[in-house]
């Protein structure tokens, strides 16, 4: 019971490293390339992928492949993983690779590669749906804690598939741009949003996908006043699967969307959200009312100020 416990640990901590993929390079010395992989096969059709694993340290490596079935992802993309998950499709692929297989270790020398040939063949028969694994590369050390015995993960990465299987050329996709969240501080009273035009506009934006098919996001976000653009921004483009939220990024990668306004700007200002896919559009907004407050405040206080100079000036007089 120790030993199962100590394995499933240390599995299990090893998956985690997924999320944080390059402090995991740098961690065990390797790398996958592509780290994601999205393909589109009909019913009755086959495909094959090659996966390139390099191993950047000095030392030689066992690996062990495995294929990991997924339905979640968190707000960033990365999968929510259970090792213990199971599915009936996982038969549709194979390496096609003659000295390598899925669980048997095989060794990557220092400071060289292995190429993987991923193989994927549909049935005819197969479900029109979507299905989503991760390609896990898990490192393995030969040595246990003195009271154990045998092999155990150490650390693992992996590349994540996104597969559509599908008759369609643009199968639909249903995309809604949940919210437009305001970062930067502000005023609201009731739906109202107030913001002073001294401080820089930021906020996030967060999607979701209730269809059955990975989506992914393409468009822009925009500042208007009175259907005037003043600001466009590019949405980096990401990638959704079904049934998931995610948040949106800037062009740079960045999580906040800003916009500096005039110094002088006041009235109501338009943030319009627009994404395009092959098959659907989705779009959102929210106005939001900008003004010089912190200058109006100034010039009442010393508005406040000279008054109170010039009833002392009378008192003293």
């Amino acid at each position: 019971m120790k030993l199962y416990t100590f394995i499933t640990t240390a599995t299990f901590l090893s998956l985690l490293l997924l999320t944080f993929a390059s402090t995991a390079h740098a961690k065990i010395g390797l790398t996958v390339d592509p780290s994601l992989v999205k393909i589109q096969i009909k019913p009755g059709k086959a495909i094959t992928k090659a996966f390139t694993v390099e191993n950047n340290s000095d030392t030689q490596k066992q690996i062990v492949v495995r294929l990991i079935p997924f339905e979640k992802a968190d707000s960033n993309g990365n999968p929510i993983i259970d090792i213990k998950s199971n599915s009936s499709w996982l038969k549709y692929f194979a390496i096609s690779n003659t000295n390598i297989k899925f669980e048997e270790p095989f060794t990557i020398e220092p400071n060289s590669k292995e190429q993987i040939i991923l193989s994927l063949s549909i049935p005819e028969t197969a479900n029109i749906e979507d299905i989503y694994a991760t390609l896990l590369f898990s490192t393995y050390e030969n040595t246990l804690p003195s009271q154990s015995k045998g092999t155990i993960v150490s650390a693992s990465i992996g590349a994540n598939l996104l597969v559509t299987i599908t008759s369609e050329l643009n199968p639909k996709t249903i995309l809604k741009i949940d919210t437009i969240k305001i970062t930067s501080p502000h005023l609201k009273i009731g739906r109202k949003i107030f913001s002073d035009s001294l401080t820089t506009l930021t906020y996030q934006l967060f999607v979701s996908n209730t269809g059955n098919h990975v989506t992914e996001t393409k468009g822009t976000t925009s500042i208007s006043k009175n259907d005037i653009v003043l600001s466009v921004q590019k949405l980096l483009p990401q990638h959704v699967i079904s049934k998931s939220n995610r948040q949106l990024l800037n062009s740079d990668g960045t999580q906040d969307f800003t916009f500096k306004p005039n110094t002088l700007s006041f009235g109501w200002h338009s943030i319009k959200t627009n994404i395009k896919t092959e098959s659907t559009n989705s779009n959102n907004s929210t106005d939001i009312f900008i003004f010089p407050l912190k200058i109006l405040l100034g010039l009442l206080l010393v508005l406040f100020l000279l008054k109170t100079i010039l009833k002392f000036s009378k008192e003293k007089s």
